[in-house]
């Protein structure tokens, strides 16, 4: 369960990635957790969106949402801005948004 909030129309909560405070907006489209900022990773992928494809590497990192759940997840990391990343709403069995409330919550 986490605290989900609105940006430009996207349904973003926060969560710490390795230990770092980051802002996720929650997706359909992605497959893999995508980060646009840089830290050490390996691999190297390409991410292909509808306005062409980036480089990015590749790599795990730990996911902590809402104090709770953590998971070890596959990320693509796109050097670029900083801006909130994309969590792949596919690596959870089920994903429960309550406007009303406020509220994700995210059944692994």
């Amino acid at each position: 369960r986490a605290a989900l909030r609105t940006s430009d129309g996207r349904l973003e909560i926060s969560a710490d990635v390795n230990g770092r405070r980051q802002d996720l907006v929650l997706g359909s489209g992605a497959s893999v957790l995508v980060l646009f900022t840089r830290s050490p990773l390996v691999g190297a992928a390409a991410l292909v969106t509808n306005a062409g494809s980036l480089e990015a590497t590749t790599g795990s990192v730990r996911v902590r949402i809402g104090g709770v759940l953590t998971r070890l997840m596959t990320t693509a990391e796109v050097n670029t801005s900083p801006r909130p990343g994309l969590l792949p709403a596919a690596a959870f069995g089920s994903v429960y948004i309550s406007n009303r409330d406020g509220v994700v919550v995210l059944v692994p």
